[in-house]
């Protein structure tokens, strides 16, 4: 049965909400959705407790509650309800499908795709570079697991009606990634949401978990709140946080490190109710708090031209890896002075860039209008410039006829930036860059105006991880022991990358939420049984 605020919706508004899903759209952090109550849950005042709300309307009583219906908790909801669990799946949002709607497909090694082709893939490979790239900070076991386990996932999905339409390749692994139809809310939500729906997982939407139930020191299943008011008690003997991280917290995400400046002018892509739901909970009942470790999907961005939303995500504009992260353009710091390797995205690590402009209080490119136009690719790109270029944006996108005037509309010193442009100029015509050594084929003199100062802003995607958890998707407290009853799938619990999120693997983390939403609903069977 399938529920929302209004109460019992039929099967064909389910799945028609699930297909539109919580499209990726582009915002800024102050603009994060409040909970059902209209509360801010980054309040201090209203972060959850385990402290029973009064008046509560309903109880419930099932064998494992899932906080979240993306692509994890749909994972946790079709396995655990199949395993022959009273399964119920707690939607904050109005919809299923979380983050799901831009992801664009699934790592997996050994399926039919590649056999077909007669790609074979080395796993311990792929385990090396991936240890290498976190220097060796992650659990290699988990990796393990979840490599070995991605083929037999990727049939599973199959067989629930996933629809995937081939391999994509990736310049180090090869061909690892597999494709979604269309986009993730087609291939992989609506099928998924119907597979659950059909085992016998009941779904409340537009109810949020506000609080989980502790009885020494056991999780019992959770309080939670729908969009009127109400307050339900949810008795379940396994709980599963699946609410997609922090993605969308700003007083969260300065624990990552972010300046109050850069969190103000933050382009988000991802589902807004996003806000730490499961993390808090978790927190508040002594979890072992992961957040200062967790990696960050983050890239950078100009507010002026808005974020590429349409699948595949690809806009020479606009996307994570459109102008801003262009490497032939110049990185200007606030004091005018060229920083990084601009190419780091193309030849090193596609999400490191944004990171690596964390250390300065404000970031630029520096470009020219033959450079700018040959990032217009099709009339969605158009569209974009001519509204960035309109005047209502120029604290974001400026253009000059000189440099010196560029410098002074962004308070940067006019001396300094034109020291900088001249300097960077003489390394291309030497063909060489003794700086920060990019390659030559992507050095590109800038001496004909107009010219263009862009400010580079953070663009995130999502955290990954925030609750520490084990190999069984347990979450687990400050010594590393259980707590009985609970677990963490997704982005609320991932734990392969720490610090360093090692974009060039395609369809991980998305394989990630599947693996661990399937591993936790296995693990809450075990458990469950054990109680007997």
């Amino acid at each position: 049965m399938v529920k929302n605020q209004a109460g019992v919706i039929d099967r064909r508004s389910f799945l028609g909400a699930a297909a539109l899903g919580a499209a990726a759209v582009a915002g800024l952090v102050g603009c994060s959705n409040p909970s059902p109550s209209g509360e801010d849950p980054s309040d201090e005042e209203n972060m959850p407790g385990s402290t029973e709300p009064e008046n509560v309307a309903e109880t419930l009583d099932v064998d494992i509650v899932v906080l979240g219906a993306g692509a994890a908790g749909l994972a946790c909801a079709v396995q655990a309800a199949e395993d022959g669990l009273r399964t119920l799946v707690l939607e904050k949002g109005s919809a299923v499908g979380g983050n799901c709607a831009g992801t664009e497909g699934v790592f997996a090694i050994g399926t039919r795709f590649q056999k077909e082709k007669g790609i074979e893939l080395d796993p311990v490979f792929i385990i090396q570079q991936e240890m290498v790239a976190g220097q060796y900070r992650p659990d290699g076991a988990m990796w393990l697991k979840f490599i070995k386990s991605s083929g037999e996932n990727f049939t599973w999905c199959e067989e629930h009606g996933v629809k995937f339409t081939g391999v994509m390749e990736s310049p180090l692994y090869g061909s690892v990634g597999h494709t979604f139809e269309t986009n993730g809310s087609v291939g992989y939500v609506t099928p998924m949401a119907a597979a659950a729906e059909a085992a016998g997982a009941e779904f409340r939407l537009g109810t949020a978990g506000t609080s989980l139930i502790v009885e020494d020191g056991v999780v019992k299943g959770c309080f939670a709140q729908d969009a009127d008011g109400n307050f339900i008690r949810v008795n379940a003997k396994a709980t599963v946080l699946a609410t997609g991280g922090i993605g969308c917290n700003a007083e969260l995400l300065k624990g990552q490190g972010w300046t109050t400046a850069q969190l103000e002018n933050m382009i988000l892509v991802g589902a807004p109710q996003i806000v730490g739901d499961g993390y808090l909970m978790a927190m508040e009942v002594g979890a072992k708090d992961f957040l200062p470790n967790a990696s960050t999907q983050v890239f950078n961005g100009i507010v002026a031209l808005g974020a590429d939303t349409t699948v595949p995500l690809d806009s020479p504009l606009n996307s994570a890896i459109g102008l801003a992260a262009n490497p032939t353009c110049v990185w200007i710091n606030q004091d005018g002075v060229r920083h990084k390797n601009e190419s780091l995205s193309f030849t090193y690590n596609m999400a490191a860039s944004g990171a690596a402009l964390m250390c300065n209080k404000a970031n630029y490119a520096f470009f020219d209008e033959p450079l700018l136009m040959s990032c217009v690719a099709g009339e969605e790109d158009q569209k974009a410039l001519e509204n960035a270029l309109s005047g209502t944006w120029d604290k974001s996108l400026y253009k000059a006829d000189t440099i010196e005037e560029l410098a002074n509309h962004f308070g940067i010193d006019p001396a300094a930036l034109k020291a900088t442009v001249e300097e960077y100029n003489s390394y291309c015509d030497a063909g060489a860059d003794p700086d920060f050594g990019k390659d030559p084929m992507w050095l590109q003199a800038f001496r004909t105006p107009p010219y263009y100062l862009a400010k580079l802003e953070p663009m995130l995607v999502a955290v990954d991880g925030g609750v520490t958890t084990n190999i069984k998707a347990e979450a687990v407290d400050d010594e590393l022991d259980t707590i009985p009853g609970l677990y963490a799938a997704g982005l609320d619990g991932a734990m392969l990358w720490r610090n360093v999120y090692t974009q060039n693997i395609g369809g991980t983390m998305m394989g990630n939420n599947i693996h661990t939403g399937r591993v936790a609903a296995q693990s809450a069977k075990a458990y469950i049984e054990s109680l007997a």
